[in-house]
């Protein structure tokens, strides 16, 4: 539905037209009493006298206008009528206000708007970082490629020991593949992204189906070394905000992952030794932003804080990626009010 210009405007239009009105006609009665003028003089009088008029009149109204904030308002109306769209070839997400990005404390951002693949806001996007947990969307493309979700997986002793998130699984304990996925992705758990690449394959082995994965993804300029997204001192775990999103587009293409990066919370029972644990989704708009989407958080001491984060209401769907973050949900949060006050969908 277009939007509705505010009466103030429409007054205010009328009451400059009305103004304009008076004092052509002040004009007229002065001409029709005047004898010192020829008709030729009061024409070229009128007409010079008309222009400052209708120029002084168009300043005023646009100074209104921008002193108000309505001229916006009024750019928006315009473009929502279809035909003035096609005649001026605006295509949707429109830019209708120019206002200042917010600072950003990331070292890298990106921000599409996905259903036409629209950059709107990018901040060296191309720049190699550490990935940190968000390689976990590979972890998981990777272990749904090899095994069935009922399959059942044993923990190993090196995988109880892993570094980062983890839920603290007992040695030997058995899950299912599909319970793993999920909490890998849900609760960013370590421990599970080691399980998954320790049965079927080598942990090197898995590694290397995780980089072959992302090439065909098109991720160019990505290159994983372990499955749960630690840092590497080496430099050999690195990823870029524009891999990351041909990730997460890859990624939620693919029904469990897509249905695990918007849970909240998830029940993990083991298959066999007793193990029972909540999981709780480590992104925290899940909570805090209606419409968010997921998708998956990562934090490290050489990554800083990395978020994929996506915002879908139906008509606008926006994937935000942060990178080298110093507080990646305030970023995040920055940007997503940035876009949905400086952009217009159909």
């Amino acid at each position: 539905m277009p939007t509705v210009i505010p009466r103030r405007i429409e007054d205010f239009v009328r009451k400059i037209g009305l103004l304009i009105i008076g004092i052509a006609i002040q004009i007229l009665w002065f001409i029709d009493r005047s004898t010192s003028f020829t008709f030729r003089q009061a024409v070229y009088f009128t007409e010079r006298f008309m222009t400052v008029v209708i120029a002084t009149g168009g300043l005023i109204a646009l100074g209104y206008f921008l002193y108000s904030g309505y001229l916006s308002t009024l750019f928006e109306y315009i473009l929502s009528d279809k035909t003035i769209q096609t005649q001026l070839g605006v295509f949707y997400p429109a830019r209708i206000r120019y206002f200042p990005m917010p600072e950003i404390l990331a070292k890298s951002v990106l921000v599409v708007e996905k259903k036409e693949g629209r950059v709107l806001f990018e901040k060296s996007s191309k720049d190699k970082l550490a990935p940190a947990s968000t390689v976990k969307l590979l972890t998981a493309l990777v272990a749904l490629d090899l095994y069935s979700p009922g399959e059942e997986l044993k923990v190993l002793e090196e995988c109880t020991e892993v570094e980062g998130t983890k839920a603290g699984f007992p040695k030997d304990s058995v899950f299912t593949a599909g319970d793993l996925v999920d909490s890998m992705l849900i609760g960013s758990l370590g421990d599970a992204a080691c399980v998954l690449a320790s049965k079927r394959v080598t942990n090197g082995a898995f590694v290397g189906l995780m980089n072959k994965k992302a090439i065909s993804i098109g991720m160019t300029s990505t290159r994983v070394s372990n499955p749960v997204g630690l840092d590497d001192e080496n430099g050999g775990n690195y990823s870029t905000a524009s891999d990351l999103y041909k990730l997460a587009v890859f990624a939620t293409n693919v029904p469990r992952i897509k249905e695990d990066v918007k849970t909240p919370m998830f029940i993990l029972n083991a298959s066999k030794k007793k193990y029972s644990g909540i999981i709780y989704n480590t992104n925290k708009f899940l909570w805090e932003i209606p419409h968010t989407v997921g998708i998956k958080t990562g934090t490290t001491q050489g990554a800083g804080e990395v978020l994929i984060y996506e915002y879908n209401d139906g008509l606008r769907d926006i994937v935000i990626v942060v990178m080298g973050s110093l507080d990646r949900f305030a970023d995040t949060k920055n940007v997503l009010d940035w876009v949905l006050a400086s952009y217009a969908w159909k």
